[in-house]
């Protein structure tokens, strides 16, 4: 059985919006150097778990929190870059948004967009590079 993060992996690149906007540049963790191109990169911001009496040991957390961000890029047209950037996160938080069911080799109770921001330093910074990002904290619940 796969990760939380491998299924959310596959869930992105499962969507046909997001693979014509990225193709296959959806990164978990790290991105590779000198992108150049759109991409999506994402990591876990956190984990929370929710204890009953009655748990089995070592159950899973409750709730998986993701940073998620899409970059747009472009070295000499500044606006493109933000307008793919907008894009990009657009078809992100569509296939996100309150979603229940499959989810890569298993199901999901729910995912929800906690918050899409552009007033955000982003944890991958090419930004002088001319790259935009427009983030987005994504909550999964198995």
């Amino acid at each position: 059985m796969a990760t939380v993060d491998e299924n959310f992996l596959a869930f992105l690149k499962a969507d046909s919006t997001i693979a014509r906007l990225v193709g296959a540049r959806i990164h978990e963790n790290q991105v590779p150097q000198n992108p150049t191109g759109d991409y999506i990169w994402f990591a876990l911001a956190g984990e929370e778990d929710e204890y009953c009496l009655d748990d089995a040991d070592g159950a899973a957390p409750f709730r998986f929190r993701y940073a998620v961000e899409c970059v747009g890029y472009s070295s000499s047209d500044k606006t493109y870059g933000l307008r793919k950037s907008r894009e990009i996160a657009n078809a992100v938080k569509s296939r996100v948004k309150n979603y229940n069911g499959s989810f890569g080799d298993s199901t999901v109770q729910g995912l929800f967009v906690d918050e899409v921001s552009e007033d955000y330093e982003p944890r991958n910074d090419f930004s002088d590079l001319g790259f935009h990002t427009r983030s987005i904290a994504v909550e999964v619940i198995p």
